[in-house]
C-alpha cells in the first residue's frame, strides 16, 4: 500500500518543480478566506473596511454581496474543482 504522505509530498514537489506556486490564506476575519481564494482565480472581490469595527463590506464585480452569497459562490466554484465546501458559521449574540 502506498503511504498517502509520501504520495502527498511526491505531487506538491513534481507541482513546485514545474513552477507552481503555493499561498497560504491568512487567518482571522470570517471573510478573508473565500476572497483570497475568489482572487486567485482572478475574480474581482474586495472587502472594503467597515466602520468602527463593523463587518467589512464585500464587492464583487463592482456589485456589493453579503457573506453567505460569497461564500455560495465559492463553494460553486470549490464544487467544480471537486475540493470541500467553505462553511460558514454565523454566531448569534443575544
Amino acid at each position: 500500500m502506498v503511504n498517502f504522505r509520501n504520495h502527498a509530498q511526491a505531487m506538491v514537489a513534481e507541482f513546485l518543480a514545474r513552477g507552481g506556486v503555493i499561498q497560504l490564506l491568512p487567518e482571522g476575519k470570517p471573510h478573508s478566506v473565500a476572497v483570497q481564494y475568489l482572487r486567485l482565480f482572478d475574480m474581482e472581490v474586495e472587502a472594503l473596511a467597515g466602520l468602527g469595527g463593523a463587518q467589512p463590506r464585500l464587492i464583487f464585480r463592482r456589485k456589493p454581496i453579503t457573506l453567505q452569497r460569497l461564500v455560495k459562490l465559492a463553494n460553486r466554484h470549490r464544487f467544480r474543482h471537486r475540493l470541500p465546501p467553505f462553511e460558514l458559521a454565523l454566531i448569534r449574540v443575544n
